[in-house]
């Protein structure tokens, strides 16, 4: 029994650089971007997870504001000092936590 095939060599514009590896570069592929947007995903999760955990954030917004009025009135010297302490708090999030319950009236 033979069995003869004949197919054409024409591939879409949209495949046509894919197909050129075959099936398996088309399944790397499809493999490889399903990957980057799973992990594109999942690996900004832990950076943001602290921040958006926050259930006042009115004390950071009144220190951005204090440097922002420092800067304005031309103390830098006060707008230096007051985004050292931005950055301070900022590093980890337990001095989130615990600036996040000061109370500046």
């Amino acid at each position: 029994m033979e069995l003869f095939v004949y197919s054409d060599r024409v591939v879409s514009n949209v495949l046509g650089p894919v197909a050129s590896y075959g099936v398996i570069g088309l399944y790397l592929s499809v493999v490889v971007v399903i990957g980057e947007l799973i992990r594109s995903n999942v690996t900004d999760l832990p950076k943001s997870l602290i921040y958006d955990e926050l259930s006042d954030s009115t004390p950071h917004l009144k220190l951005l504001g204090c440097i922002h009025l420092a800067r304005y009135r031309g103390r830098f010297d006060l707008e230096k000092s007051f985004t050292k302490m931005l950055f301070a708090v900022m590093k980890s999030p337990e001095r989130i936590i615990a600036f996040e319950k000061m109370s500046f009236e």
